[in-house]
């Protein structure tokens, strides 16, 4: 009986050895990327004085590599843009910011994105203030 409870003991310390070392290896990374949605939110005014506009990618499983291309655009014209890049991650973020000058604008946010090869988008929102 000792000898058994032993062995119980012994088999969940290597059951708990084994749960931690699984958790401590890299993810594996997905080449599919029809498990992943790009989130656009419309451009908002922020403290009545900046144009504002966010973005993300979320994905069900982990990607190689994920990158957001994203431009601010006031009337026609871009003002602000950039390039988010994220290795071996599920998600991923980008954001814009900008003064607002007084009168009101068309302000557009256009993003794409790429996860490993794919592309996702462009989507574009717009909002007037």
């Amino acid at each position: 009986m000792v000898g058994s409870i032993r062995r119980l003991r012994a088999l969940g310390l290597v059951l708990i050895a084994l749960v931690v070392l699984a958790a401590a290896l890299p993810r594996a990374a997905s080449a599919a990327h029809d498990d992943c949605a790009l989130i656009v939110g419309e451009p908002t005014l922020t403290y009545g004085i900046f144009a504002f506009a966010t973005t993300s990618v979320e994905c069900r499983s982990v990607k190689n590599t994920i990158t957001i291309s994203a431009e601010l655009v006031r009337d026609g014209v871009v003002v602000q843009s950039v390039v988010e890049r994220r290795h071996k991650d599920n998600e991923w973020f980008a954001y814009v910011l900008v003064n607002d000058v007084p009168g009101d604008q068309t302000w557009c946010f256009r993003v794409s994105a790429r996860i490993n090869p794919h592309s996702l988008g462009p989507v574009t929102r717009c909002a007037t203030f």
